[in-house]
């Protein structure tokens, strides 16, 4: 499961990498377009479903799919879903889910509410950290705003610009 459409195509796109070798079939479902091909799809069958939340629950709640067979769950930037409000959805996605599954939830940031969900949703999780928790500036780096009159923003002006 991912946030967002572009991000459910990136890694569809990935997937069918994986698949021809392995011989997997996926299917991509999002919303913004028209459900009746993603829905047919979905009716064949397929090995991997990759999905935003919302396409996800209109399809359990047409009664075009269960997720009664779903062992192996991924929730890829788990903290910018519940930013965008889906933690309901990922919730009742969960529920429906057999309990013996493996889930993995990816996230960049650790917030109380990815840990909750997580406490909530993994057995006997494995927790694996890169870099710090604790989330800072580059000292290194300066960031300038210059504002600029709109007869100047011409690629001739662009020119003149300076990196420092």
């Amino acid at each position: 499961m991912a946030p967002t459409r572009e991000l459910a195509l990136q890694i569809e796109e990935e997937v069918v990498k994986y698949g021809i070798k392995s011989k997997l079939s996926s299917l991509c479902c999002y919303g913004g377009v028209d459900k009746f091909k993603q829905k047919m799809e979905l009716q064949k069958g397929c090995d991997l479903v990759i999905s935003t939340p919302g396409r996800l629950i209109d399809f359990l709640e047409m009664g075009v799919t269960n997720l009664f067979r779903v062992s192996y769950l991924v929730l890829d930037e788990a903290d910018r879903m519940l930013d965008m409000g889906f933690e309901p959805q990922i919730r009742k996605i969960i529920s429906q889910i057999r309990p013996d599954r493996q889930t993995l939830m990816l996230s960049a940031t650790w917030p109380k509410d990815v840990q909750t969900l997580a406490r909530d949703f993994i057995k006997d999780p494995i927790h694996v950290q890169i870099g710090s928790l604790d989330i800072s500036l580059n000292s290194d780096i300066k960031q300038n705003i210059e504002f600029v009159e709109e007869r100047h923003k011409f690629p001739e002006y662009a020119l003149n610009f300076k990196f420092l």
